[in-house]
């Protein structure tokens, strides 16, 4: 063999080391079709696990309702007598305002006399943090809604 034949041999194979134009394109085509795909799913992700913990939340103070009357035999008239008894442990949900990591980009509105109460809870941005309201009362079922606020009629949640 020729020294000419390995020069021309070398060539040929240093001007395919590399990517083509079109080999590239493909490959960021095919990551924005995969990432286009993904998002729609991150975000329903996210919806539900706020959702989740909204309506864990109004179980929680169902229960610390609950308890509360079976400890003083009424039902606690302020959301902070239900904090103070220790009931909730840790739980704090300022009446309809946003605080922090505990409201799940929901608000919440408490209301108590001596014989009866409901927490109803809503979705801050309908569709972003979540789709579902929730309502619970002395009956301590939990009931949801998906068109406007949750009330005493609304479907049982499971």
């Amino acid at each position: 063999m020729s020294i000419e034949f390995h020069r021309q041999r070398m060539r040929r194979s240093k001007s395919n080391i590399g990517v083509t134009l079109i080999e590239f394109l493909l490959v960021v085509s095919v990551a924005a079709i995969l990432v286009q795909m993904a998002i729609p799913q991150l975000v329903n992700a996210h919806k539900n696990a706020k959702q989740t913990q909204a309506l864990e939340h109004v179980r929680r103070v169902a229960d610390a309702n609950h308890s509360y009357h079976t400890r003083f035999g009424k039902y606690p008239r302020t959301f902070d007598e239900v904090l103070k008894s220790g009931l909730l442990g840790g739980l704090d949900l300022q009446d309809g305002h946003r605080q922090g990591r505990w409201t799940a980009g929901y608000s919440y509105q408490y209301w108590s006399n001596a014989r009866r109460y409901f927490l109803r809870c809503w979705p801050d941005y309908v569709g972003y943090s979540g789709d579902s309201s929730y309502y619970v009362d002395e009956s301590q079922i939990v009931r949801a809604s998906s068109d406007g606020l949750a009330h005493s009629k609304s479907s049982p949640q499971r």
